[in-house]
């Protein structure tokens, strides 16, 4: 959002600003990678939610990145897929964030149910909403402290399904 604006000596000002927008596996209540891959690798934990990929069942295909409206996962130089499994592979018996959260140094990243979620960032359906395909990601987005300055979403294909 914002602008460049030239005064009239010519100098310019800006107003513009930007804000990012991590994006990673949903952990969808629906996945379509886990209903699509042909091998059974892709499977989602009953009880934590977790969509997880057994690297031993993996062929690479890629459907389930093909399958994914938000394409994840991805292609690594072995040849398999990979993706987000929350920490799961590091800490088998869970941890209460995964790394990713941990280190961040604004601590722009929070985990828990998605009850929890939407309890604790009630304003996140207000920014970029969240994400609801028939995949029903597990994601809420809280706004940019700094959301209310207006702006557009300048990648709308990100955040669509129709990507």
């Amino acid at each position: 959002g914002g602008e460049w604006k030239a005064d009239e000596a010519g100098a310019f000002t800006a107003t513009a600003f930007t804000y990012y927008v991590s994006m990673t596996c949903g952990h969808c209540e629906n996945p379509a990678c886990v209903a699509n891959c042909p091998t059974g690798a892709m499977q989602k934990d009953p009880e934590t939610g977790i969509v997880n990929n057994d690297k031993e069942k993996c062929i690479g295909c890629m459907t389930c990145e093909k399958s994914c409206p938000y394409g994840h996962p991805v292609q690594l130089d072995d040849g398999l897929s990979h993706k987000c499994v929350l920490c799961s592979d590091e800490n088998p018996e869970g941890t209460p964030d995964p790394t990713c959260a941990k280190a961040c140094p604004v601590r722009a990243l929070e985990f828990g149910t998605l009850s929890e979620l939407r309890e604790r960032h009630p304003e996140g359906v207000s920014a970029l909403g969240e994400l609801t395909d028939e995949t029903g990601p597990a994601v809420v987005f809280a706004p940019h402290r700094d959301a209310a300055k207006g702006g557009v979403l300048r990648n709308p294909q990100e955040v669509s399904h129709e990507a």
